[in-house]
């Protein structure tokens, strides 16, 4: 890993999970690697949460169902517990002192 000057102004670049820096206005070219981000390839496969194979799945389930008649009532029957599982969260009172975090 490089080492930075002190009192020098950096940019610092993020390239996947590598993570630069560079003194202001010096060629790119310059720049040192001073870290890494070793979750980044977890990081990178999640979107809100799930799975990139789960959403191309839920994606591939959705276009099926143009052309499945069963398979579009069951997504139609999804929605519709989707609808009544909001407007049910929406009516609870939402405690402000749980840590969501964890």
């Amino acid at each position: 890993m490089g080492t930075l000057t002190p009192d020098t102004e950096y940019v610092y670049e993020r390239v996947g999970g590598a993570i630069y820096a560079r003194e202001f206005g010096a060629d790119p070219a310059t720049r040192k690697l001073i870290g890494y981000d070793y979750q980044y390839e977890q990081k990178r496969d999640l979107m809100f949460g799930i799975s990139r194979q789960e959403l191309l799945e839920m994606a591939d389930i959705i276009r099926i169902s143009y052309n499945n008649t069963a398979l579009a009532q069951a997504l139609e029957e999804v929605r519709l517990l989707y609808k009544l599982a909001q407007d049910h969260n929406s009516e609870r009172e939402v405690p402000t002192d749980v840590d969501l975090t964890t």
